[in-house]
């Protein structure tokens, strides 16, 4: 267990009242409601939902006067902030090498260039059914093109790299959500095919720190979700 990040703003806890939009959840904290952004555009039905417990810290925009950090799981605290994913990918990273973030390649860009050749493209996971870690929780064209862009990096003689930073320490395996986006599965086996690597990191919040637990394979089999 490897200690990524702290947590620096005190963690408050809530209870979800409702999801307003993507971005705005309603929380119950005491007899107040807060006003939340949340740093992550998927679903998140298993995590946001009337009733759950959430982590937020304060901070103020012209909407909202705090932010999420994560949301009671199965399995303990499962962050939703996806700020944190560059930090978290870092951790990962030998300290003796050079990182360039957000780095733009064939009129896209993905989060990691890792001198001298070495493109990495990030994923927060959320979603786990059985022990399985999914990714997406919603169709992501976003996704797509960046798994089209890493397979034409490695065709161009670099090499690439798929990074899914899982955020239930429940998971077992990895396997791409075939359910709620089939074209995305297609393109991640494409992908493993034409060379393109893929870890897959489990971490977990404890306290106020982020850590790093183990890696976790691509399921052997295709399970039922």
């Amino acid at each position: 267990m490897k200690e990524c990040l702290k947590i620096k703003e005190d963690l408050q806890e809530g209870i979800v009242v409702k999801r307003t939009n993507r971005f705005v959840v309603n929380v119950l904290q005491g007899e107040k409601i807060r006003v939340c952004h949340l740093h992550d555009t998927g679903r998140l039905k298993e995590l946001i939902y009337p009733g759950n417990l959430v982590l937020f810290i304060d901070k103020k925009s012209p909407l909202t006067d705090c932010v999420i950090i994560a949301a009671k799981g199965s399995n303990g605290w499962v962050i939703t902030n996806t700020l944190l994913h560059r930090e978290l990918a870092m951790c990962l990273f030998p300290r003796n090498i050079k990182v360039i973030p957000e780095v733009k390649i064939f009129e896209s860009r993905v989060d990691f260039f890792i001198k001298p050749d070495l493109y990495v493209e990030t994923k927060g996971c959320t979603l786990i059914k059985n022990g399985v870690a999914l990714f997406p929780d919603a169709p992501t064209e976003r996704g797509k093109k960046h798994i089209l862009t890493l397979i034409k990096a490695v065709e161009s003689g670099y090499r690439a790299e798929l990074l899914f930073l899982i955020m239930n320490e429940g998971a077992k395996c990895f396997y791409p959500n075939y359910i709620t986006d089939p074209q995305f599965e297609k393109l991640f086996f494409k992908a493993l095919e034409k060379g393109v690597k893929v870890r897959s990191a489990v971490f977990s919040l404890k306290g106020k720190a982020v850590y790093f637990l183990k890696y976790v394979k691509v399921c052997r089999n295709k399970p039922r979700i």
